[in-house]
């Protein structure tokens, strides 16, 4: 990946836990970058990308099992080489995000955890993000 002089992403599957051996190698070596290093609860699935401006990550809940779990990410294209990622991350505070750049309601409602149920044993999928990336002022 080092070598690939564009803009990209790697949606995939790899088997360890954020700076495990793998990960590393994509990161370190590949020179790309987490869509949100700061979000250690995630094993297998990872969304990383190198030259692109990243707006948002969304984990759709797994119910405790982590390979069931939908990750979106989204990104922007860079309009010039120098132009800089966000590096401001915003949870829980959607105002401060434009609404073009929200992810759907329909993903769920925003509730922290693997098991939220509104009923006796009916598993509720939510989102228990999701994070939006703006420049800080």
């Amino acid at each position: 990946m080092k070598a690939v002089v564009n803009p990209i992403f790697f949606l995939g599957y790899i088997t360890c836990q954020p700076g495990g051996r793998d990960y590393n190698q994509l990161t370190m070596d590949g020179n790309m970058t987490d869509i949100d290093a700061t979000e250690k609860d995630r094993w297998c699935e990872y969304i990383l990308y190198r030259d692109l401006i990243r707006q948002g990550f969304a984990r759709i809940t797994h119910g405790g099992l982590t390979d069931t779990e939908m990750q979106v990410g989204k990104f922007k294209v860079k309009s010039s080489p120098a132009e800089q990622d966000n590096d401001e991350m915003v949870y829980g505070d959607d105002s401060r995000v434009p609404a073009r750049l929200r992810f759907p309601e329909r993903f769920g409602e925003r509730h922290v955890g693997h098991h939220y149920t509104r009923f006796f044993l009916d598993h509720v999928f939510h989102m228990n993000t999701p994070r939006y990336f703006v420049r800080s002022q």
